[in-house]
C-alpha cells in the first residue's frame, strides 16, 4: 500500500509514544529530586539555625557568650575558642554537653548551678578554667580533664555532690581553695606528681573521702604544702603491699 514519508508506521508510532513518555518520566524524576533536595537544603539550613540560635557567639573570637537552648545533649559548635563567663549558668535542661578541641579556655562559673549536668569531658586544647566553673553541679558524676591547665581554680567543683571520684592530670601544680569543697559523695582524689599546693579548705565538707592517691613518692608528698590537716589515708607510688594500714601515713603528713 501507498504510504507517504509523513505518515510513520503502526511501529514508529510505537516507538515515539515510548520515547515522549520515557521524556515525561525522567522530567516527573528530575523534578521530584529536584524538589527532594530543596527540601533536604531547607532542613539543613534550618538545623543549622536553630543550632546557632542556641548559642550566642561572637563573630571575630568566636567565644560562646551565652547558650539558650533547652536541649539535654548540648554540642558546641567547632570553633568555638572560649567558653565565657555564666555562659551555661543555671541551665537546667542539659545532662551533656560536647566541648570541641578549638576552645581554649572555661570563663568564671560557666557551667555554674546545671544542677542535672552528668558527664564533662574537657579536651586537651583547654588550658585554663575560671573560678566556680562547675559549681553547684549537684548530679554531675564523670569528669574527664585532658587539658594543660596548670591548676584546679577556687570553687571549680563545689557542691557537686554526686561525684565519687576525679583524677588530677599530669601538669596541675595547684589545687585552690574550695576546688573540691561539699562534694559529699567524693571518696578519692587522685594527685599527680607535678602537685605543689593544695590551699586551705580544698576538700572542706567532703565526707564520704577517704583516699588520696599521689603519683609521687612519699618523701615528694612530704614537701607539696598542703594548708589542709584532714587525717585521709595515702597511697604512693612507693608504698609495699600492706603497708598503708593503721599506723600508715595520711594524706596530712
Amino acid at each position: 500500500p501507498y504510504r507517504t514519508r509523513n505518515h510513520p508506521t503502526g511501529a514508529a508510532t510505537a516507538a515515539l509514544i515510548f520515547n515522549i513518555r520515557l521524556m515525561v518520566f525522567r522530567s516527573i524524576m528530575t523534578a521530584l529530586l529536584r524538589r527532594d533536595n530543596m527540601k533536604m537544603i531547607k532542613l539543613s539550613l534550618k538545623e543549622a539555625r536553630m543550632c546557632f540560635s542556641e548559642f550566642k557567639i561572637t563573630r571575630k573570637d568566636k567565644v560562646l557568650k551565652k547558650y539558650r537552648g533547652r536541649q539535654e545533649e548540648a554540642v558546641i559548635p567547632d570553633g568555638v575558642t572560649r567558653i565565657d563567663d555564666k555562659a551555661f549558668y543555671g541551665c537546667a535542661s542539659i545532662k551533656r554537653v560536647i566541648v570541641p578541641d578549638s576552645v581554649k579556655s572555661i570563663g568564671w562559673a560557666a557551667f555554674s548551678d546545671c544542677e542535672n549536668l552528668e558527664n564533662i569531658v574537657l579536651p586537651e586544647s583547654v588550658n585554663a578554667v575560671g573560678n566556680n566553673a562547675f559549681n553547684g553541679c549537684k548530679n554531675l558524676k564523670n569528669v574527664t580533664i585532658k587539658g594543660s591547665i596548670s591548676k584546679l581554680s577556687l570553687g571549680m567543683f563545689f557542691g557537686c555532690g554526686s561525684l565519687e571520684s576525679i583524677t588530677i592530670p599530669d601538669g596541675v601544680t595547684r589545687v585552690e581553695e574550695g576546688a573540691f569543697g561539699n562534694c559529699s559523695s567524693l571518696k578519692s582524689i587522685t594527685f599527680p606528681a607535678s602537685i605543689r599546693y593544695i590551699e586551705y579548705g580544698a576538700y572542706e565538707g567532703c565526707s564520704s573521702l577517704v583516699e588520696i592517691v599521689y603519683g609521687g613518692t612519699r618523701a615528694q608528698w612530704k614537701r607539696v604544702k598542703k594548708m589542709d590537716t584532714k587525717f585521709i589515708p595515702l597511697k604512693c607510688t612507693d608504698d609495699v603491699p600492706d603497708s598503708a594500714g593503721e599506723g600508715g601515713d595520711t594524706a596530712a603528713n
